[in-house]
Formats: C-alpha cells, structure tokens, sequence
C-alpha cells in the first residue's frame, strides 16, 4: 500500500501553560489596538476639524469674492444727544458714514455727567 503524507489543519488540545501564554499576547494585542483605534479617532477628528475649517475659509472667501464686501473692525465714535437729546448716533470714523442711532442709557448719562466733572475739576 502506498503511503502519502499531507498535512491538514485539525483541532488540537493546547496545554495549559500554552493557553496562558495565548492569553498574555492576547492581552497586549487587545490593549495595542485599544491605543491604535483611540488614536486613529484622534487623526480623524483633526481631519475633520481642519477640512470644517478649510470649508468655513472658503465660504466666507466665496463670498467676499462674490459681494465686494467683508466685515471687517472699524473704529467709531458715539456723538451723544443727535441728532436729538436723549439720543446717540454711531458714526464710522473712516468715511464719517452714520452706523446706528439708539436712545441712550442711564450709562450713558452717567459717564457725560462724570466727564463735565472732571473737566470742570481741571479748570
């Protein structure tokens, strides 16, 4: 009879002292991934952060490119009671455009008062 020899994959009992070893490299295997999945979730999130921010930039630049404008910090000045008592108007100091009119505040009464003090204090 003639004689062949393969090699199959078939169930084996491990020995114990085996098992503990597979566990010991189990473990660490299991917490090396635990590292890996946190810092893949890491990177993806600055991706994603960067890619939001990317998008706003290029939004808001569209947009600008699209309507001649942007917002932008201008310097202004309050003129109090204009243009009638009880009112302040905001006007831009660049091109002395008129911004807003608004009825003034017990602030604002306050510090027109404290400003007439220290002026009459310095004569």
């Amino acid at each position: 009879m003639a004689k062949r020899n393969v090699s199959r994959l078939l169930p084996v009992k491990v020995e114990d002292s085996e098992r503990l070893e597979i566990g010991i490299t189990l473990s660490e295997l299991i917490a090396k991934r635990e590292g890996v999945e946190a810092e893949a979730k890491e990177v993806a999130q600055r991706f994603k952060d960067d890619l939001t921010y990317m998008r706003t930039q290029i939004n808001h630049m569209a947009q600008v490119v699209e309507t001649g404008v942007e917002n932008r910090e201008v310097k202004c000045h309050w003129l109090y009671h204009t243009p009638d008592r009880g009112n302040k108007s905001l006007y831009r100091d660049d091109t002395d455009e008129l911004v807003e009119i608004k009825d003034m505040v017990e602030a604002d009464y306050q510090m027109l008062a404290d400003e007439q003090q220290l002026q009459l204090s310095l004569v």
